[in-house]
Parts: C-alpha cells; structure tokens; sequence
C-alpha cells in the first residue's frame, strides 16, 4: 500500500513546493486535499509540465492547476475495473476513494502488463548520440587522468550508465569521441557487449554536435543526443510522443531550477522610485539540459569537419523558421555530473 501523506499536499501550498514532494515522492502524481482531507482534485507530471510551459508562477497554490474532473475509483473496485481504467483512458495511476478522501491509489505499471495491454512500445526507431569527445575543464584535475564518461558513479561508468539507459531504444549507439579515445573505446570494448557500438572520431575537437556531420544521410529515424554528463530520468517514450505530436525539429529536454535570492530585490520605476520591494524572492528558469531530440534533417546544417555547437545548431534552426520546442522536466529528473559539486553531490546520494 502506498504512504499516503507522501502524495498529498493541502491545495493551498504553493506550485513550486507540490513538484518538490512529487519528485520526492517517485510517483508522478500529487493529490489535492481541502481542510477537511477531503480530495478536491490531482496534478501529474503532465500538468506540472504544461503548467511551466504556459509561464504559471509557481508560487501560486497547487489549486490553480489542479485537475478537479479526475478518474478514481471506490474501495469496492475490482481488478477487472482498473484494467478497464488503465486500457481505455490515458492515465498512470488511479486515486482509490473512501467518503471523498484518499484510501488508496493504483498504478498501471503494478496492474496491467505493458506487453499485453495493447500499447505500443517504442524501440529501434531512434537513433542514439552520445557526445563523449570534450576535455570535461570543470572536472579538472580528475580529467586529466581519465576522460569525463569514464568517471565512476557507484560501479559504472557515467558513459555505461547512459548506454544501460538508451540501449532498449536502439541497440547500436553512436558515440562521438576525440580526448582520451583509445581509453574510452579499450575500456568500453572489455565492459559493454550486449549492443553495437559507432564511435564518431573527431581528430580535432569539433564541439558538441560537430561530428555528427559523419551521420548526415545515412541516419533517418529520430536523433536522441546527449552529452556525457547529463543523465535524464524521465519517460522517454513521453518525451518522443511530445516531440512528434508538435512536429519539432528539435526537441530541447529542459530541467527546472529552483534559485532562491538571499536579499531583498528592489523594483524601480524610471525615475529610481520604489515601486516594491520583494522580500528574498525565489526565480525559477528551465535550462538547457544538453540532452535533446532531433529530426534527421536538422543534421543539413552542420558543416563538414569544423567546430560547431549545439547552441548555434539552435541558432540557425530558429533563423530557419524550423520548430524548436522544449520539454521541461524537474529539477529531480535531471542529474548534472559536470562539476565537482553536482558530481559529489550525486556520490552522496548513492553511498
């Protein structure tokens, strides 16, 4: 049975917090109660996602996107119900009522067997990327001594653990590769064996998306790129499902961030009068998370053997008219294992 408190949250506690306690938590979802605990409505990934993208201030209380025409269902359920739920209606999870408050909740993974269900299950028809060619300068002096995708993370490698995340999609991975190559390719060829590994050699650092004018014609499935460093832990078929839905060229995966301001931040008019003052503000940005999906097409604009950056692929895309989404993903969703402090942070929470 699932800890109740650790879904629910009063309707009143703001935005920024309920994500906090649905990262924390594990489950997608968070349920809304008023002050009686009676259930007043649920918000999903999905929602928090669409919330971001619309520009909602997530200082506002939970109860301004909350989702009050939910599915549920009642302690009398049956199994034959949920499957019912789970197989005809978009939904992970289902709440389990008792007099208008929360008994129980239900997830579709714990309930209907995906292979059986009717779903269709992505795989082998993206492309994988991974940029692993560049010096890693924020992790000096570790970086001197062995490249960036072999630093440890418990018994892996960050690169195996990025390939272990990617391979079910596509069991040949493209690796870009230029500083400590033949480290990276000797040690992958004794630790990885159950895909095809390409590696994309760079003679001279050609920056983040510089190789991959290599693939331009011969890949024509959907490109997943990523950097080395960057580990997203998101549903990867929603993310593929959003970026064809908008008919995206690219697809940037931005991660939420959370930066509380320790003073008191001055607004002023023109004139340096004092409009207000807000007292220890908190901003929130979605970020590049350097891990992105592309359309074949895109790789057209790379040019032949000459450093080019994921940032001015982007650039010319936009000045192409072509459609650049972002997909925003929390905080929690996102490991940065570019610096020193995230990498030990991240050490932290696995020791």
């Amino acid at each position: 049975m699932t800890n109740i408190k650790s879904i629910t949250v009063k309707s009143n506690l703001s935005i920024r917090k309920s994500i906090k306690k649905m990262d924390e938590n594990g489950y997608g979802i968070i349920i809304c109660l008023d002050g009686n605990d009676f259930v007043v409505g649920i918000v999903t990934n999905g929602d928090f996602r669409r919330a971001i993208l619309s520009g909602v201030d997530l200082s506002c209380p939970i109860k301004e996107i909350t989702n009050t025409n939910f599915i549920y269902l009642t302690q009398e359920y049956t199994k034959d119900d949920a499957l019912l739920i789970f197989r005809e209606e978009r939904v992970d999870q289902i709440p389990i009522l008792n007099n208008k408050k929360l008994a129980d909740i239900i997830f579709k993974h714990n309930t209907v067997d995906k292979v059986n269900s009717g779903e269709k299950v992505i795989k082998n028809n993206i492309e994988i990327i991974i940029m692993a060619g560049g010096i890693g300068t924020r992790l000096l002096p570790l970086t001197k001594i062995i490249p960036k995708p072999l630093i440890p993370i418990g018994d892996k490698t960050i690169l195996e653990r990025i390939i272990d995340q990617y391979k079910v999609f596509n069991n040949k991975i493209h690796i870009s590769v230029n500083y400590k190559s033949e480290m990276i390719k000797s040690y992958l060829e004794r630790s990885v064996h159950d895909c095809n590994i390409v590696y994309l050699n760079e003679k001279t650092p050609l920056g983040t998306v510089g190789a991959l004018y290599q693939l331009n014609k011969k890949i024509f499935n959907t490109i997943l790129l990523t950097n080395c460093d960057s580990i997203i832990n998101e549903n990867l078929d929603s993310i593929i499902e959003y970026h064809k839905s908008q008919n995206n060229n690219i697809t940037i995966i931005g991660a939420l961030r959370h930066y509380p301001i320790s003073y008191g931040v001055c607004d002023i008019n023109k004139d340096g009068q004092l409009i207000k003052l807000d007292e220890k503000p908190e901003l929130d940005f979605v970020v590049n998370s350097g891990t992105y999906l592309f359309e074949p097409d895109v790789l057209n604009l790379i040019p032949i053997n000459k450093k080019f950056h994921a940032t001015d692929l982007i650039k010319i895309a936009l000045l192409k008219k072509m459609n650049v989404g972002v997909y925003p993903i929390t905080s929690e969703k996102w490991i940065d294992i570019g610096q020193f402090k995230e990498y030990k942070q991240l050490l932290n929470k696995i020791s």
